[in-house]
């Protein structure tokens, strides 16, 4: 019997980590999460830190997340290449007509106006 023994091509992460928001709530640890995450991946998982983009507090603005997700779709990436999202910040969820509809809030987002928080599921969903 044959192990198997993943191989990838190229690993890419995306860590963003939000303590301080424009207009919601600050929170404690999220930024303190992302940079461990982002150590963890160089040093243990073998992620070059080139491959790896962080996005911590006023640098998570909703123009800097959407153009990162762009980057990793439009980046040549290889069927065999390993992607890893991290995001620790608030969330928004809300009932829509087929369920649960889930948001990032970055950090110049309102949860009080969703045409300023990121879908979720359009990150997600295969172009």
């Amino acid at each position: 019997m044959t192990n198997y023994a993943p191989t990838h091509t190229t690993s890419r992460a995306l860590v963003i980590g939000i303590n301080k928001y424009e207009h919601e709530s600050p929170l404690a640890y999220a930024r303190n999460d992302a940079e461990g995450v982002r150590n963890v991946l160089f040093q243990r998982f073998g992620f070059k830190f080139e491959h790896i983009i962080t996005l911590l507090d006023e640098e998570a603005t909703y123009s800097a997340i959407r153009r990162a997700f762009l980057r990793f779709a439009n980046s040549g990436a290889d069927y065999d290449d390993r992607l890893f999202i991290f995001f620790a910040g608030h969330g928004h969820t809300i009932t829509g007509r087929r369920g649960e509809i889930g948001y990032l809030v970055p950090w110049d987002g309102r949860t009080d106006d969703l045409s300023t928080l990121i879908r979720w599921d359009d990150l997600t969903r295969d172009p």
